[in-house]
């Protein structure tokens, strides 16, 4: 038999605000990478199967206008190990080359055998991009990061303590 209801209905509050504040939180990382992703990501990835120049050309300004949007243009996509992997000067550079390759490409006879290899070779730059605009983003909204992630801590927190008063509440024992 419970003791006290009032307390019973503060735990059972407690639990739901827990609830509710990590599925918030999910919720709102999930929509963020969702739309870094239209935004830049997507667009390289449709640049990488397009089948002329000019399309291709159009995508990577797409996607290098979705990094700028971001924010992505410089620094690194991680706090521990910044390397030229995840640079995103250098990312961005050799997406300008590969956009620049695609204005010469559209230049070219479309019989040659050089337009072809020209094609194929931005194709391979491009599957080779990492764009790291996910991590990237987060990391220069590093406040947001480390605010989902006190609501994570603090709601797990809370939500087991509010479980464990329940549970005693209830008359378990521990």
């Amino acid at each position: 038999m419970r003791k006290n209801k009032a307390s019973s209905g503060v735990a059972g509050m407690i639990i739901l605000v827990c609830i509710l504040a990590i599925i918030g939180s999910i919720y709102f990382s999930v929509v963020q990478n969702y739309n870094l992703d239209r935004d830049t990501t997507a667009w390289m990835n449709r640049a990488q199967v397009a089948s002329n120049p000019d399309d291709m050309y159009g995508y990577l300004v797409k996607c290098r206008e979705g990094m700028d949007k971001w924010g992505m243009t410089t620094g690194h996509d991680t706090i521990w190990f910044p390397t030229s992997d995840n640079n995103m000067e250098l990312v961005m550079q050799a997406l300008d080359r590969s956009i620049e390759r695609c204005e010469d490409i559209s230049n070219m006879a479309k019989d040659s055998p050089e337009y072809q290899t020209a094609l194929d070779d931005v194709r391979g730059q491009i599957r080779e991009l990492d764009l790291h605009s996910p991590g990237r983003w987060w990391m220069a909204n590093l406040h947001i990061a480390i605010l989902l992630m006190l609501i994570y801590v603090f709601a797990a927190l809370f939500l087991a303590i509010a479980i464990l008063h329940e549970l005693l509440e209830r008359g378990y024992k521990l």
